[in-house]
């Protein structure tokens, strides 16, 4: 990997560059030289570099500033992630920071947030003092303070003081917040009744098992250390929000598919819409949990649905999280501004998708039969054997996806050969009519199904084409991306092709045609499941479906629909499945 840092100073000459990484050199040796220094810095970087099997350097203009920049060989570590919930639910509980110190108030509370804990700032001990009188009044107050010690104005003690001598519904905890870790911080801290004192900087395991132990967690109850792995988060901790109903806005199929059997599975009612038009309406006119919002749609976007949504007082506190694969701070920004709660990363992680909807579906007991309840699962089971050793596709990576499920991914894969399989006839289309955003959309899906099965080169190269026609590069330099991303997506589809088992033929059962009503039974059950791209419900149904014996002048368009289910074309399949109905009924007619 090469890290570097850029600035924009004055610059050095060359016999200034030469010397800079020997021990005991300074490029100003003046004195009248602002900074001093031993000159061994940068010769220490150097030998650290080394160590690394890298190399350090820098470029440099005078009077423009310089790049300094080392490279590093690093390996990835090998060690299991550890994953840990606590016993008590700390979602939304809210907590006050009081620092005056605007970074350190910051980094205290983005930890605190990320433990789910409802977080609201203060710069001053005389701020803290009316925030608490304000939410009192409320009637809910907060269950922990957090007190930087030395402020000016009021100091972290006496505003404790003032604050015990409010006349408060409920008392908040005290966790003094401190640079000075001397013992008699620690005494006066115990004189005035506060519970725990930290020393700055307080890291995120520390502060976490802070807000446990004052918040009442015992030894006995203390989160156990677990391998983490979203089986064990689905089948252990998901329970209190299962029966949750997810909104999930996405326009394509095969990402829709991939979020809705990892949900699904997990007990989640799952409505789609495959824009933000139709998910504002869906919003208005129903209830949900949680919104997960795709930001790149046709018809409208995920940012400007957002911002609608949030125009109701009714959706204020709505939570909607941003399903994105630009991960630049600049694009959460831009989801943060628009009203949006989180982010998960597009291709889906199932790990970062459990936690996110832990983290804001609100707790509830779950309704649903105990034949709705999560499948158990393993990663370890026979399924997980797919052996594809197709170069530049991560079967591992894709299955994870699917939760190992072997079935869903070739089901994914199947998918994405039918739909990518032309995508560059309609890009170069788009780019000859000048149509630069349908060309973006197109390549941004491109890289966003291929990450979700693991095709991990076509990825980064759908990645690199994607910023170029953002920018509308030349269309000599698209053309050279293109032709080499075409040929990459060529060969991994004609790989796939001849890697994937065939597809079970559908036959015809033996024995007497099933009568009309039996058949238009099985289609209009059928119907609202497949309008509404719902493929467990569609499962269910197929099982009874496969057993009716069409007549002949049917048989095929009976087919039709088994196939493009199981390819998961719902639209192709509903105007299949519409006209059989229409010529079914008009036989009965008859």
């Amino acid at each position: 990997m090469k890290f570097e840092v850029e600035d924009t100073g004055i610059g050095m000459i060359e016999e200034q560059k030469n010397n800079l990484f020997q021990s005991f050199q300074q490029c100003d040796t003046s004195t009248t030289r602002k900074y001093g220094g031993t000159g061994l810095g940068l010769a220490i970087c150097k030998k650290l570099a080394d160590l690394m099997d890298g190399d350090v350097g820098v470029e440099t203009e005078m009077g423009k500033g310089s790049t300094f920049w080392f490279t590093a060989k690093l390996c990835t570590n090998k060690e299991t992630e550890k994953f840990y919930l606590p016993s008590i639910d700390l979602v939304n509980r809210k907590v006050l920071v009081v620092d005056d110190n605007f970074h350190a108030r910051i980094i205290l509370s983005e930890m605190l947030r990320a433990m789910n804990l409802h977080v609201i700032e203060a710069a001053s001990g005389e701020q803290a003092l009316q925030l608490i009188g304000k939410v009192n009044n409320g009637n809910d107050s907060f269950d922990i303070v957090f007190m930087d010690l030395q402020m000016p104005g009021l100091n972290g003690i006496e505003t404790i003081k003032k604050i015990d001598k409010m006349n408060l519904k409920t008392k908040p905890h005290y966790v003094i917040v401190t640079a000075y870790g001397r013992e008699e911080v620690f005494q006066e801290a115990e004189g005035a009744g506060i519970d725990m004192v930290l020393v700055k900087p307080v890291n995120s395991i520390v502060l976490s098992d802070c807000v446990l132990q004052v918040l009442g967690e015992s030894e006995t109850e203390k989160r156990e250390e677990e391998e983490y792995c979203p089986i064990n988060i689905a089948e252990k901790y998901l329970t209190p929000i299962r029966g949750a109903r997810i909104l999930l806005v996405e326009d394509n199929e095969l990402n829709q598919q991939v979020a809705m059997e990892l949900l699904e599975d997990c007990g989640f009612l799952i409505d789609t819409a495959e824009n933000g038009e139709i998910a504002v309406n869906k919003i208005n006119e129903g209830s949900y949990d949680i919104v997960l919002m795709d930001m790149q749609m046709p018809v409208m976007d995920g940012v400007t649905a957002t911002k609608k949504i949030r125009e109701k007082v009714e959706h204020a506190s709505l939570p909607i999280i941003a399903i994105t694969a630009n991960a630049m701070v600049s694009d959460k920004e831009k989801c943060a501004q628009a009203g949006m709660n989180d982010h998960i990363a597009k291709p889906i992680d199932p790990e970062q998708l459990f936690l996110t909807l832990l983290k804001w579906v609100p707790s509830k007991h779950s309704k649903q039969s105990e034949e709705k309840q999560v499948q158990q699962m393993s990663m370890n089971s026979v399924e997980n054997e797919l052996e594809l050793n197709i170069p530049g596709l991560d079967a591992e990576m894709g299955l994870k996806r699917v939760l190992g499920k072997k079935k869903s991914y070739i089901n994914l894969l199947r998918k994405y050969i039918s739909e990518q399989k032309y995508i560059f006839v309609q890009i170069d289309k788009m780019l000859s009519e000048g149509d630069w955003s349908s060309a973006e959309r197109l390549v941004h899906t491109l890289k966003g199904v291929s990450g979700s099965i693991g095709a991990i080169v076509i990825q980064k190269k759908a990645a690199n084409l994607e910023n170029a026609i953002k920018e509308q590069a030349s269309m000599h330099t698209l053309k050279i991306m293109i032709d080499e991303t075409s040929i990459i997506l060529a060969k991994m589809i004609e790989y796939l092709e001849n890697a994937l088992p065939a597809e079970e033929n559908v036959e015809q059962p033996m024995g007497t045609v099933s009568t009309q009503e039996e058949l238009l039974k099985v289609l209009n059950d059928l119907k609202p499941f497949v309008k509404t791209r719902k493929p467990k419900k569609c499962s269910k149904i197929m099982e009874e479906y496969k057993k009716l014996i069409w007549p002949p002048q049917f048989q095929e368009q009976a087919a039709d629909i088994v196939k493009l289910i199981s390819k998961y074309k719902f639209k192709e399949a509903m105007h299949v499945l519409e006209t059989l109905i229409t010529k079914l009924e008009g036989v009965e007619r008859a």
